[in-house]
């Protein structure tokens, strides 16, 4: 019996030791049933960007349910993460297309919630946004990758409509004092509702042709 369970233990160890030492099969050679074989991980699944692009999708979710149920209830705030890749996402989107009023009305919504919870107005997304715009040198760029035709739709745009996503305390406030207003931005068809499933749009079409938007405006991340 004693005989047994010695043998029995050397196997055990013997086939513990396969299993656990997965670097010993040579470079190239194909590793054995039983083993561990750590590329069969995907990649994808331990990629930042990825993982940071599923943690937004997940605040452009909740904010269309919060904004379709008629504004009640509470969306986390949007990372800072989720702030910067929001600031590339828009340079792309106004070289790309004109003007995108929509991602802006998306974070602005962000910031009217926030308010309107706490009974103060920080609007402490959009000013992360527009600092991150700024150190990031993107107003610059934006102008550099511009084309004639774009720039100008864009320069009225910045000059008439942007102003208010700039002063974002005193739009906050003025659309909490107009109850009009603020109805109509929420609802399956409330202007907050539409803005935020443009932006959803627009992110998924970025995921699904797996564009490197930090790469099509020319910058390194």
């Amino acid at each position: 019996m004693a005989v047994r369970f010695v043998v029995f233990c050397i196997f055990f160890a013997l086939g513990l030791g396969r299993v656990l030492d997965v670097s010993a099969a040579p470079p190239g050679e194909s590793v054995q049933a039983g083993e561990i074989e750590i590329e069969e991980i995907k990649k994808e699944q331990w990629d930042p960007k990825k993982q940071a692009q599923e943690r937004l999708q997940t605040w452009f979710t909740e904010m269309r349910r919060y904004s379709e149920s008629g504004g009640t209830g509470e969306v986390a705030p949007l990372s800072d993460e989720g702030i910067s890749y929001l600031s590339t996402l828009y340079l792309y989107c106004i070289t790309q297309f004109g003007p995108c009023p929509y991602i802006l009305d998306t974070l602005l919504e962000s910031d009217l919630q926030d308010a309107r919870i706490k009974g103060e107005t920080k609007c402490s997304t959009l000013s992360k946004f527009w600092k991150t715009w700024l150190a990031s040198d993107l107003e610059s760029r934006a102008r550099y990758l511009l084309s004639i035709g774009a720039g100008t739709a864009i320069a009225e745009f910045n000059l008439r409509e942007r102003p208010k996503y700039l002063q974002c305390k005193q739009t906050v406030a003025g659309l909490i004092a107009d109850p009009a207003a603020t109805k109509a931005r929420y609802g399956p068809q409330g202007t907050t509702t539409v803005a935020i499933s443009k932006t959803i749009k627009l992110f998924g079409e970025v995921r699904t042709k797996e564009l490197d938007i930090h790469k099509a405006v020319g910058l390194s991340h």
